[in-house]
């Protein structure tokens, strides 16, 4: 068994075209995802955006609208942090920039020339109205729809804000209306003015502004982080091309060394372990060279749960070896065939999984929302999910889980590959 594995260990470490692709490849190809959709993040971005403000007599007669800007602004707060524009000095988001203008044609003529992206006035009810470009105005929709700059999603988020103040202002509007009509003395109860007062400025008081940024999880994921988990499943997929290869060189209607191989006193179930081992350390080794440049040269955590990233990699390259070995078993496919269908699944199935650009990814989310099942049954999306488990939940369950998944799969791979191989009979040599 261990002369297989010793030999067997030399053929993969010595074949430069292999190594290559199983290698150097996942690297090169990891630093060309990070290069095209690394600047995700500015796109993504909550950017504070140029807004002029009309402060005419409707906007001074309106209750609430000049500490609704000034907590959008951050100038609410006296402690601002000079050295970050996009939050105030207590960590909160900054929407805009405010430029004040005493009447509207001051205003349109800035919005004209481009000095502010957005309009802010109030109409004769109190409510506010934000005025943008048609040019914005796509960008906004683009926006909506999962694309845009940092602006227009800033824009569409304002624009968001503004509709919940006015519709909690009418709220706010229409409960003293109905109260005072039913019970008139609560006019002169300081406590029912108090409450108003408090609804009215929720989101300002105590330093509290509309819009935070919340962790929801322990540890706040890199947006580059899904790309690289998906890479690393479609590695795990390639490196199973090791124990394929191997066993195949050692088929005696394949190669010729497989008809010395298969003349010697060897067991043939000792063969197939060495065969196993070494693809599967050489799997191993791959990946492993795959994460570290991800995690340090890349800069891609799993919020600090590294030794548990080891522990998913060994299981992901079991699992890769096995249906390696499952795929290599098949009698009477050349190893050129093997190869091309090791590659296609691999390539497919990332596709699936999100790797391919943001169409890939949103098909990758349509999968999950309506067929589960078919990322289920795909190893490179359980590898990648070995890293989601990892970085979004504090419980381990979901990790053990699909370690479970992997596990499954590497015992039918096995299963099959012991089932053809038991049955492979020569009829020369």
């Amino acid at each position: 068994m261990w002369s297989t594995f010793k030999a067997m260990l030399l053929i993969n470490l010595r074949e430069k075209s292999g190594l290559f692709w199983l290698v150097c490849f996942p690297v090169l190809l990891a630093s060309l995802v990070q290069g095209v959709f690394g600047s995700i993040d500015t796109y993504n971005a909550i950017e504070p955006v140029p807004v002029a403000v009309v402060r005419d007599d409707q906007w001074n007669r309106a209750y609430g609208v000049q500490q609704f800007t000034d907590s959008l602004s951050g100038t609410a707060s006296a402690s601002d942090d000079a050295g970050d524009e996009s939050t105030d000095g207590q960590g909160a988001t900054t929407l805009i920039r405010v430029t004040e203008t005493t009447d509207r044609p001051a205003a349109d003529t800035l919005l004209q020339n481009g000095d502010v992206k957005a309009i802010l006035s109030t109409d004769g009810e109190g409510r506010i109205m934000m005025t943008v470009s048609d040019t914005v105005a796509g960008a906004m929709s683009s926006a909506n729809a999962g694309g845009g700059d940092a602006e227009a999603i800033t824009i569409s988020a304002l624009g968001n804000v503004i509709d919940t103040f006015n519709v909690h202002g009418a709220i706010i509007d229409d409960a003293i209306t109905r109260k005072l009509a039913a019970q008139p003395q609560l006019a002169t109860d300081p406590s029912f003015w108090q409450q108003i007062t408090q609804d009215a400025n929720a989101g300002t008081k105590g330093g509290q502004t509309y819009v935070k940024d919340v962790a929801l999880t322990h540890f706040t994921p890199e947006s580059m982080a899904r790309y690289h988990f998906a890479l690393l499943g479609m590695a795990s997929m390639l490196s199973m091309l090791f124990t394929c290869v191997s066993l195949t060189l050692l088929q005696p209607n394949q190669t010729a060394s497989g008809i010395r191989v298969a003349v010697s006193p060897l067991p043939q179930s000792r063969k197939v372990l060495g065969v196993f081992l070494s693809g599967w350390l050489m799997s191993f080794l791959s990946l492993i060279v795959a994460f570290l440049f991800i995690r340090f040269a890349l800069g891609i955590s799993v919020g600090g749960r590294e030794p548990l990233a080891i522990v998913g990699l060994l299981v992901a390259t079991f699992a890769s070896s096995a249906m390696g070995l499952a795929l290599g078993a098949i009698p009477g496919l050349s190893l050129s065939a093997k190869n091309g269908v090791a590659i296609a699944l691999s390539t497919g199935l990332s596709m699936l999984a999100g790797l391919m650009g943001t169409f890939s990814m949103h098909l990758n989310d349509t999968i999950q929302a309506h067929a589960p099942v078919v990322h289920l049954i795909s190893p490179v999306k359980q590898v990648s999910n070995l890293f989601y488990d990892l970085l979004y939940y504090d419980s381990l369950a979901p990790f053990l889980q699909t370690v479970a998944i992997l596990l499954i799969m590497s015992a039918m791979g096995l299963a099959a590959a012991v089932a053809m191989l038991r049955r492979q009979r020569y009829e020369h040599l």
